[in-house]
């Protein structure tokens, strides 16, 4: 018999929520909470400052019984969003006192929902959040225009652009790793090695870890240059690559070394990938120009960039 779509839609969703799915997934080391809620109608349970706004913290209907609003407000990400939030409050208060040009006058918060909460691991860490902050802005006209407040909360992470010179010709490739991204529907994706940070804020730490996960090959922190703290002032901590929906903001490193044609040709189709974080990564050894030509990875581009200002010894 011809089931309904409604029927047939509602045993998909049943499927994801059995125990055999939920144990599926411990075994692979990730458990996964997602609820969503369209209203800030759910019970007060903490709050937070911004300026002298007492702003109220919600978790989202059904996921109280799963997270701790306590975790979810001392992730690192979403206090070093309140911190940005905080210094743009100030920045915009001394402005608006020595101009008069200045086209916002406040910020007015009214809530903070917290709509997803992704726990990653053995470890039960926070790998992910969700929210939804209710905000609106004044105008130095006095009219209230509501902002786009939805933020995918995930912090920092660091991008590495490995140059490997060919000690026979001096000819220059990049190591890129390829590997699965659903996110996008590519099971072949073609990136320079990243990783998220970890609480320590370690970012040449963290690139050295990465590499090493995702490439076989090992270095020592001091054998990477900081491209972002070439290129980039000082007040920043690095670039945001989706400024419209996600709080990422990465530091892109160069580990350049030099190899000889046999050592280059052994990278090749290399498999590698960290078995705890379940990745599949194929290394792949391409010249700058192929490169830019088959993987549509932006930071590679964006490396690619500082890197050639790099050689260049010039700065922004």
């Amino acid at each position: 018999m011809f089931k309904t779509p409604r029927l047939m839609a509602t045993r998909f969703v049943s499927c994801f929520r059995s125990d055999k799915f939920m144990k599926m997934m411990n075994r692979n080391g990730i458990r996964y909470f997602h609820f969503s809620s369209s209203s800030l109608t759910t019970n007060l349970k903490s709050h937070v400052f911004i300026g002298d706004q007492k702003v109220p913290v919600f978790l989202a209907k059904g996921l109280e019984s799963s997270i701790d609003i306590d975790r979810v407000i001392n992730y690192s990400p979403f206090k070093s969003w309140l911190t940005n939030i905080q210094n743009v409050m100030n920045e915009n208060q001394e402005k608006s006192l020595n101009s008069n040009t200045y086209h916002w006058k406040e910020l007015l918060f009214e809530g903070i929902e917290i709509q997803s909460v992704d726990i990653f691991g053995s470890r039960n860490i926070i790998g992910f959040v969700k929210f939804k902050v209710n905000v609106t802005v004044k105008t130095d006209k006095d009219e209230i225009k509501k902002l786009p407040g939805i933020v995918f909360a995930r912090g920092g992470s660091v991008g590495i652009l490995i140059v490997l010179q060919c000690i026979e010709d001096g000819k220059e490739y990049l190591l890129l790793v390829q590997q699965p991204r659903i996110a996008i529907g590519n099971l072949h994706s073609l990136e320079i090695p990243a990783g998220s940070m970890d609480d320590n804020g370690n970012f040449s730490g963290v690139a050295a870890k990465e590499v090493k996960e995702e490439t076989g090959i090992e270095i020592k922190d001091a054998e990477l240059i900081d491209l972002t703290e070439y290129c980039l002032e000082s007040k920043f901590s690095g670039h945001y690559m989706s400024p419209g929906a996600s709080d990422e903001v990465m530091r892109f490193f160069l580990h350049k070394t030099q190899m000889t044609r046999v050592q280059i040709n052994a990278l090749k189709e290399k498999m590698a990938g960290s078995e705890y974080e379940n990745e599949i990564i194929l290394l792949k050894v391409l010249s700058i120009e192929e490169a830019v030509k088959t993987s549509p990875d932006a930071k590679l581009l964006v490396a690619l960039f500082m890197y050639n200002l790099y050689l260049n010894k010039s700065k922004i």
